[in-house]
């Protein structure tokens, strides 16, 4: 990479770090009757962790490997959750004070409620020792039915109450509507958010993921995937996702279940995931349960260490924003039924425990193995696939070949498939006229065509299509 490519990179690197969407969700527009956070964390450090705290409120929150002080997305006992986005038009910024992940560790320690986190920015703001040093949206809910976006600069805030909303839903991306107008960072992952969830009202977790996963950009609607074109001097397949929803920074996604005042079902319910949504399967984790499961937390916990290694994947050439779709199609395909056995888990203990009106912690424990141990390894039987196999690859040119040609009495037709995609050979006369038709596997390399002794002596034609490419090669039959 020469000096101008590597400045660009740290230019772009610059603009784009902690860009993070959000969505907070009144009671009314979820299915659950709770309110509802989801956020794509978008960071450049993707050794990320997921820690229980014990403090005036128990909580789990998202934070760096090795970082107990300061969290970026949670909730806690009381039903109080938080996210937040970077935000870039509504200064000022005076580089004082409590960081973001700082304040948001101190709510969910301490903040029960909504009007609790606006004292807390009441306090902060008016001590000149404390402060706030950046500019954010803070997403936020409690066990009252409040849900709503506090945009905060390091003066002052504005609230948006989602409740009081038409569509009871807020999307929040890296500006703040009370901001600058005319530098509205992110706008197009704002839009995009709106329009799919206008669609999909009241919404699921399953809905909030598939959102979450959103690959279009406005550049580029790849759909359906994987994308067989070209774009923009990119190789075949390949996608940018600098401005995408799902996006190449992309280092966790958390989407959280509030919980009603009085529930008699363990509520809030944290679901947690590494890497981008697409090519992943969230884990929810239960704040009752009092610990964080030792795979989600911790240095070099596994299920952050498997995102990165599907990641390395997916993003297979080494270029920051360019998503192979054929390999990222695989692995979303790979996953999707474990994903809807992990949807139909928790629906399955949800109605039991709406139907008793009471739980027991056992049944929480258990939940939590059945999905964690299932997801877990669906994780390891992909990784030890790809492992013994070959990579996945974009179709290229495929190479064709027939040993010996011309021949009497049979020749060996050779050829490559891109893993793990099926082909089809087709031996045809010089007129179009098929004379064999053979489904190809991923693992299938060769093919001895023995042709019956009805065909007269002349050229065929062997052709191979995978992928929307295709490869042909002319056999002489000599009798």
């Amino acid at each position: 990479m020469g000096r101008m490519a590597k400045t660009l990179w740290v230019v772009l690197l610059v603009v784009v770090v902690r860009a993070c969407t959000i969505a907070v969700f009144a009671p009314d527009a979820t299915e659950y009757g709770r309110p509802m956070l989801w956020k794509n964390r978008d960071v450049p450090n993707y050794r990320q962790q997921y820690i229980f705290v014990a403090e005036e409120h128990s909580f789990i929150a998202i934070t760096y490997q090795g970082v107990y002080d300061q969290v970026y997305g949670g909730v806690n006992d009381a039903g109080f959750g938080i996210v937040n986005t970077d935000t870039y038009n509504h200064g000022p910024n005076t580089g004082r004070g409590l960081s973001d992940g700082q304040v948001m560790y101190l709510a969910l320690a301490h903040c029960e409620s909504v009007w609790d986190f606006l004292g807390l920015l009441d306090s902060l703001l008016a001590d000149s020792a404390a402060g706030l040093r950046s500019t954010h949206c803070y997403g936020i809910i409690d066990q009252y039915g409040n849900a709503g976006v506090v945009e905060a600069n390091c003066e002052s805030y504005v609230y948006f109450s989602a409740n009081a909303m038409p569509d009871h839903y807020l999307v929040r991306t890296n500006f703040a509507i009370s901001g600058d107008s005319s530098n509205r960072i992110g706008y197009e992952r704002y839009m995009r958010a709106r329009a799919l969830f206008d669609t999909l009202l009241p919404v699921s977790v399953s809905d909030v993921w598939s959102v979450a996963s959103d690959l279009v950009s406005p550049e580029l609607n790849p759909y359906p995937l994987p994308y067989e074109g070209t774009y923009d001097g990119l190789p075949t397949g390949y996608i940018p996702t600098d401005r995408t929803i799902n996006r190449f920074l992309t280092t966790s996604y958390q989407i959280i279940i509030g919980k009603n005042f009085g529930d008699n079902i363990d509520f809030p319910v944290l679901w947690a995931g590494f890497s981008q949504p697409y090519y992943t399967i969230p884990v929810p984790m239960w704040v009752g349960m009092g610990s964080v499961p030792p795979d989600f937390t911790g240095t070099g916990n596994y299920f952050c260490e498997e995102s990165k290694f599907l990641h390395d994947i997916v993003y297979d050439r080494g270029y920051w924003n360019w998503f192979n779709s054929y390999a990222g199609d695989f692995i979303s395909d790979y996953f999707a039924e474990t994903r809807e056995q992990v949807w139909g888990i928790f629906a399955k203990y949800l109605l039991m425990w709406q139907m008793q009106k009471e739980i027991s912690s056992e049944e929480i424990v258990q939940a939590e193995d059945d999905i964690i141990s299932l997801v877990g390894e669906t994780y390891a039987e992909l990784h030890g696939l790809w492992v013994r196999e070959h990579p996945v690859v974009v179709p290229r040119e495929i190479t064709l070949s027939a040993q010996p040609n011309p021949f009497n009495a049979s020749t060996v037709i050779e050829f490559n498939l891109p893993f793990p995609y099926e082909g089809l050979l087709e031996i045809s006369d010089l007129s179009g006229r098929v004379i064999l038709s053979r489904q190809l596997g991923p693992a299938d390399t060769r093919f001895v065509w023995t042709p019956e002794s009805s065909l007269p002596s002349g050229i065929y034609l062997a052709r191979v299509v995978c992928g929307g490419h295709s490869a042909t090669q002319k056999l002489y039959l000599i009798k």
